[in-house]
């Protein structure tokens, strides 16, 4: 009896035998996951068997090159990350070499990044501009922003990021701003650097968006506007970004900019507090020892209290003080 296990496998042995045949016909992960399927339903002959194809697979695309600059790179990555095959840094580096003499821009960025941070290679800095302006050279925009870091505080460096925010890249406008903001290779101008930093913001930078929500809250640079403050700080903290997590909660307790809401201000304090934010750790004490926003909770108040003042926040050490904590 034809039972549905026997079924899939003539399936998946069909399917193995066709990517045999036309080796872009499966991936990587379509043999690993047949494999497991076998060793699964205790098929061992079959899952001997299939280790043997995606080994075959792995090595045919050795054997063949595969022609493209592309699965070259992607070798290179497979190799480096242990994705499908051992790790083999030797063999990572052949790979990404290979796929970047060809021309692909990806692997001559990684090439970069990789001689940059000293990573399966000997840090070399004047290899790392090689690889990172060949890539740049075909507008490759993570190339030009790894060239303006390497350059640091320069005109080469501004140079860079400027090419690249030129072009829409966020992080490098980020930065652009930043260098414009306090001068840094170029004429402080900080009118270019509002500019820049709405740009960013815009395409999603965090640390922009805070930054951006720090004028309007305190009115520098821009007239003072608690809502467009709250808005701006919503953006990143929703990405994680501390400060404005610690900001937009200290909004909504005092109903800054915002209806007040101590629960929600309790739950950007929280999420601020779990990456060890200072002052978010104050305000969380107080709020659990008083009991607002939150159940009260005086124990663990006096912990959050305890942190900050381990943190030399001298509101904390006079709230314990004032609570009968020494």
């Amino acid at each position: 009896m034809l039972t549905f296990t026997k079924l899939l496998s003539i399936v998946l042995i069909s399917f193995l035998l066709t990517s045999l045949a036309h080796p872009k016909g499966m991936t990587i992960t379509e043999k690993q996951y047949a494999l497991g399927f076998f060793y699964a339903t205790k098929d061992n002959a079959m899952a001997q068997l299939f280790t043997g194809f995606v080994v075959l697979g792995v090595a045919t695309m050795e054997d063949e090159q595969k022609d493209t600059a592309k699965t070259q790179y992607k070798l290179g990555r497979a190799y480096q990350f242990g994705d499908g095959v051992e790790k083999d840094s030797k063999k990572a580096l052949e790979w990404y070499r290979k796929s970047a003499n060809q021309g692909y821009a990806k692997a001559q960025n990684k090439l970069g990044h990789l001689y940059h941070n000293g990573i399966l290679v000997e840090k070399d800095l004047k290899l790392a501009v090689k690889w990172y302006e060949k890539a740049a050279e075909q507008n490759f925009l993570s190339a030009m922003f790894n060239l303006g870091i390497l350059y640091g505080s320069s005109k080469t460096s501004f140079d860079w990021y400027k090419r690249a925010a030129d072009l829409g890249h966020a992080k490098s406008q980020y930065n652009l701003a930043y260098l414009y903001h306090y001068g840094v290779g170029v004429k402080k101008d900080y009118d270019t650097a509002m500019t820049w930093y709405h740009k960013a913001a815009n395409n999603g930078v965090a640390a922009s968006q805070y930054y951006i929500g720090t004028t309007y809250e305190a009115g520098s640079g821009s007239e003072k506007n608690s809502k467009l403050a709250a808005m701006w700080y919503a953006q990143a903290a929703e990405q994680g970004e501390v400060n404005s997590q610690y900001r937009l909660g200290y909004l909504y307790e005092t109903g800054d900019g915002v209806k007040q809401d101590k629960k929600i201000a309790a739950k950007w304090y929280l999420k601020a507090t779990d990456q060890g934010h200072t002052k978010a750790r104050y305000y969380m004490g107080l709020m659990y020892y008083e009991g607002e926003g939150v159940e009260q909770n005086k124990a663990m108040g006096i912990a959050f209290l305890k942190l900050s003042a381990k943190q030399n926040h001298a509101p904390a050490g006079r709230a314990l003080k004032a609570y009968g904590v020494e």
